[in-house]
C-alpha cells in the first residue's frame, strides 16, 4: 500500500485519482483545493491551509464509509455565465447534536467545482470521471481511467413495500421524506409497491 503524507494526516491506500478542484464552501465562496481519492478516503486540502471549520474537525479527510454517493450537475449561477461542472458528495459523518446526546449521522453535501476548461462540456466530462472513480471506490470495483464514466457500475435497485394502513397511517409520507432522499443520494433506484 502506498502512503501519502498530507499536512498532519496520512492517506492510506492506493491513490485512485488526484486533481485540483474548487471547494464551494460556504455558499458562493470558491476555494482552490487539492483532492485525493484513495480506496478508503477522500482528502481535501485547501491551498491556503484554511479548511472550513466542519472539514477542519476531520482534518479534511472524508472516509468513504461516511459517503453514500455523489452526483454531477451543471452550474446554475444567474450572476455569471458559469462554465463549471459540479460534483456533490453526499457525506453522512457521525455527529452529536447536543452535549450528552447520542451520535447520529447528519447529511452534509460537499460541493466541488470543476473549472479546468473554458468549455462546460469538458468540465462536465471531468466531473463525470470523478463521479465514476468515487462510485467505483464506494462499491469496491476497480476504476478504469481509460473507460472514464463507462467504468461506473450500474445503479443498485431496491423494492420497497409501503403499507399505508400500518401505524399512524403516514407510511407513504414518511417514505417520501428523508428515506427517499437518502436512497436517491446513494444512487439506488427504488420501485415502490403500495400494499
Amino acid at each position: 500500500m502506498e502512503e501519502l503524507k498530507v499536512s498532519n494526516t496520512s492517506l492510506v491506500g492506493q491513490i485512485i485519482k488526484q486533481d485540483t478542484l474548487q471547494l464551494l464552501w460556504p455558499k458562493d465562496k470558491l476555494q482552490p483545493c487539492d483532492i485525493t481519492l484513495t480506496q478508503t478516503q477522500i482528502c481535501i486540502k485547501i491551498s491556503d491551509g484554511n479548511l472550513p471549520p466542519l472539514l477542519a474537525s476531520y482534518d479534511g479527510i472524508l472516509p468513504l464509509k461516511d459517503i453514500i454517493g455523489c452526483k454531477v450537475s451543471r452550474g446554475t449561477s444567474t450572476k455569471r455565465q458559469d462554465r463549471g461542472g459540479y460534483l456533490t458528495l453526499f457525506w453522512y459523518p457521525m455527529r452529536k447534536k447536543r452535549i450528552g446526546s447520542t451520535c447520529r449521522r447528519v447529511g452534509i453535501p460537499v460541493c466541488l467545482r470543476v473549472a479546468q476548461s473554458k468549455e462546460i462540456e469538458d468540465n462536465i466530462k471531468i466531473a463525470d470521471r470523478w463521479h465514476a472513480a468515487i462510485i467505483c471506490a464506494l462499491r469496491g470495483v476497480k476504476y478504469q481511467p481509460d473507460l472514464g464514466s463507462k467504468s461506473c457500475p450500474a445503479p443498485r435497485k431496491m423494492l420497497v413495500f409501503i403499507n399505508p394502513c400500518s401505524g399512524s397511517g403516514n407510511a407513504r409520507k414518511i417514505f417520501n421524506g428523508k428515506p427517499k432522499q437518502i436512497l436517491q443520494e446513494a444512487d439506488i433506484l427504488c420501485e415502490v409497491v403500495i400494499t
